[in-house]
C-alpha cells in the first residue's frame, strides 16, 4: 500500500513538473510600454502576470501599471513551449499637459485581453515570452479600442 502511494504521489508530482516548469519568474517586457514585469504560477494551467512600466513620445510621456490572468496549455510537439490566454486591467499616468490634448495630468484606466506564446529553457534559468495585449479604455485621455499593444518579454526564473 504505501509503494502504491508513494509512487502515485510520485507520478502526480513528475507530472505537475512538465505542466508547470516554474513558479515565479521576473524580468522586462519589451514593447508598448517597456515594462517590468512579474510571473507567476499558482497552479498548473493559470498564470498571473503584474507590470510596471513608463513610456515616453518626445514631449510628453505616461507611466502604467496592471495585472493579467491567463489559462495555459502545453505545445506538447515542443518541450517547454505553452500558449497562454486571458484577460486583466490597467492604469495610465500622464502628467504632461499636452498628453493627447490634456490640459494637465490625465489618468486611464483599461480593460485588456492577453494572449501568446511562453518558452521556459530547460537548461536555463530563462522564460521568453511573446504577446498581443489589446485594451479598451473606459475613461481618461483615450476611450474605445486600442489595438497596439504587446510585447517580447525575458524573465529570469526563480523556481
Amino acid at each position: 500500500m504505501k509503494i502504491a502511494l508513494f509512487s502515485f504521489l510520485f507520478i502526480l508530482v513528475a507530472h505537475n513538473a512538465q505542466s508547470q516548469p516554474y513558479h515565479l519568474a521576473a524580468g522586462l517586457r519589451f514593447g508598448h510600454p517597456n515594462c517590468l514585469s512579474l510571473k507567476y504560477l499558482p497552479s498548473p494551467h493559470r498564470q498571473l502576470e503584474g507590470f510596471l512600466g513608463y513610456r515616453s513620445f518626445g514631449s510628453h510621456s505616461f507611466t502604467t501599471a496592471g495585472a493579467t490572468y491567463a489559462k495555459y496549455a502545453n505545445i506538447k510537439s515542443v518541450k517547454g513551449l505553452s500558449w497562454f490566454a486571458g484577460g486583466g486591467a490597467s492604469i495610465f499616468w500622464s502628467w504632461d499637459a499636452q498628453f493627447a490634448g490634456a490640459s494637465g495630468s490625465s489618468t486611464s484606466f483599461g480593460l485588456l485581453a492577453h494572449g501568446g506564446l511562453d518558452y521556459v529553457f530547460s537548461d536555463l534559468p530563462l522564460n521568453l515570452s511573446i504577446d498581443w495585449m489589446p485594451i479598451f479604455f473606459l475613461r481618461g485621455y483615450s476611450s474605445g479600442f486600442a489595438g497596439g499593444y504587446g510585447a517580447l518579454s525575458a524573465r529570469y526564473v526563480f523556481n
